[in-house]
């Protein structure tokens, strides 16, 4: 796991895009709560930003932690990270306990993240901020047509096998997560259970109170349906570029080719949400102001 998905710098990068896209000053001293940590994939770079901050890194694998556990020790940052075994759809903090909550790739594992946004609703402080990367049924879906494309194309029958089962399995794993009902019981044997829409992180900022909802690309407009399927095509197969011949590289590069610039920034593939508390001392502030 952690020789597959270990990616500090894509991470330093990913976390470092959205502190500047809410000016947010990461020098100060900062209470972080980082969920699904994995093995560190987030925690690390947070620690590298914010040189002031505590950091509390959570997973449900004991073994995970004891991996990030080695990993801290290894770039000295054993003192400013704590390391807590915990289901993220429990999030059993008391109210106002941190200013950021980080999670990399986690909600689309759970059965119910809704759970998990109410808990960062309850545990951030006036100000504070829940930041997530995840994926998004439009950009996948966009890709699922381009891969059933250069399946059916008379030429896929070149394809190495396991590249074509890679395309395959996209499909399948694609068609299960759309939509928000995860009551069936495959969804018991599925890791990865979620493709979101904006809309749904939209409805539960207003229901859980918060005051703004970003919702942004993470990869290039101009080359995230190439760049994301670079990328998986390395985490499942192992292969880069030379594992699918020009002619289905042309058709993938189409879907990034046909779009309207302003448009390909709502193409989201996998995004950056980022949610908001209200400021309540400011909000009082500006109330007190306008009334005099």
């Amino acid at each position: 796991y952690q020789e597959k998905y270990q990616n500090f710098p894509h991470f330093h990068d990913l976390l470092s895009t959205a502190f500047e896209r809410v000016s947010l000053r990461s020098t100060r001293k900062l209470t972080i709560l980082d969920i699904g940590s994995g093995a560190g994939n987030t925690v690390i770079p947070l620690l590298q930003l914010c040189p002031k901050s505590l950091v509390i890194a959570t997973d449900l694998s004991k073994e995970l932690l004891a991996i990030l556990k080695k990993t801290l020790a290894e770039h000295g940052q054993e003192d400013r990270c704590a390391l807590l075994q915990l289901n993220v759809e429990e999030l059993d903090f008391h109210p106002s306990s941190f200013d950021l909550v980080i999670g990399g790739a986690i909600l689309h594992h759970l059965f119910s993240p809704e759970g998990t946004i109410e808990g960062c609703a309850r545990i951030l402080k006036n100000g504070g901020y829940a930041i997530f990367f995840e994926p998004f049924e439009l950009g996948y879906m966009i890709l699922r047509i381009a891969y059933t494309a250069i399946l059916n194309d008379p030429r896929s029958q070149w394809l190495p096998s396991d590249v074509a089962k890679f395309l395959q399995d996209m499909i399948q794993a694609w068609s299960y997560m759309k939509g928000r009902d995860k009551s069936s019981p495959p969804y018991l044997q599925i890791d990865d259970k979620w493709l979101f829409v904006p809309r749904y992180f939209e409805e539960l900022a207003e229901q859980h109170g918060f005051s703004s909802c970003i919702i942004y690309p993470v990869r290039p407009p101009e080359r995230q349906f190439e760049l994301q399927t670079l990328n998986d095509l390395r985490l499942v197969t192992g292969r880069g570029q030379e594992a699918l011949p020009e002619w289905a590289w042309t058709m993938i590069r189409e879907c990034d080719l046909c779009f309207s610039d302003e448009l390909k920034s709502d193409l989201i593939i996998v995004g950056c949400v980022i949610l908001q508390r209200p400021n309540r001392f400011v909000t009082g502030a500006v109330k007190r102001l306008l009334h005099k």
